[in-house]
C-alpha cells in the first residue's frame, strides 16, 4: 500500500482475517499487532520515521462489522487506537490513509447513526476535521508535510480537491 525512503513498505497479508503488514528493505515480511479486541487490519501508509498507519476492527465474520478504527502503530511496532470526537461512540468508523514526516495523519470518520462521512487529520493525537465543499463531504487519499490530496463527492460525481495544511503553532512544535 505505500513504501518509504528506506524501502520499507506496508499493507496487510493473512488467510482469513487480513492482518496489518511490513516488509523490511529486505523483503522480510512481520505483521504489526492488533489492538486489544481487535481480529482484522489493513497498514496503509508509512511515513520516514517508521510510524504506520492504518484501520483494525473487529468483524464477527458476518456482513457487519463490529468496529473500524483508525490506528498508529510507532515504529517498534505499538499500536495506538486514534481517538474520536467526545460526540462519537464506540461503533463509529474511523479510518487513517496516510502520515507526513511531521506525524500528521489523514483519514476519514463516519458517524453511523447518521451515515455521514468526511474527511479529517490528526494532529498530536487531535482529530481536526478537514473543511467541506459546497454540499460535499470531502475525502482525502494523501498527505504531504504541505498539502492534502483528495476530493468531494456531491450528487454522486468526484471532484479533485488539494488543500494547504496549516499546522496552529502549538501543534506544529
Amino acid at each position: 500500500m505505500d513504501v518509504n525512503d528506506a524501502g520499507t513498505a506496508v499493507g496487510y497479508s493473512g488467510a482469513g482475517f487480513i492482518s496489518p503488514a511490513v516488509w523490511s528493505p529486505s523483503g522480510e515480511l512481520s505483521f504489526l499487532p492488533l489492538p486489544p479486541g481487535d481480529n482484522f487490519g489493513f497498514a496503509v501508509g508509512i511515513n520516514n520515521l517508521g510510524q504506520v498507519v492504518g484501520t483494525t476492527g473487529f468483524n464477527t465474520g458476518g456482513p457487519e462489522v463490529g468496529s473500524h478504527h483508525a490506528v498508529l502503530w510507532s515504529p517498534d511496532g505499538t499500536p495506538t487506537v486514534l481517538p474520536k470526537s467526545e460526540s462519537d461512540n464506540e461503533n463509529d468508523f474511523t479510518a487513517a490513509v496516510a502520515i507526513n514526516d511531521a506525524g500528521v495523519i489523514a483519514g476519514a470518520a463516519e458517524d453511523r447513526a447518521t451515515g455521514q462521512k468526511t474527511a479529517v487529520v490528526w494532529l498530536k493525537h487531535r482529530r481536526v476535521f478537514v473543511p467541506p465543499g459546497v454540499s460535499a463531504r470531502p475525502f482525502v487519499n494523501d498527505i504531504s508535510e504541505s498539502q492534502l490530496a483528495g476530493g468531494f463527492s456531491p450528487d454522486l460525481q468526484v471532484h479533485a480537491a488539494r488543500w494547504s495544511l496549516r499546522l496552529p503553532p502549538a501543534l506544529s512544535r
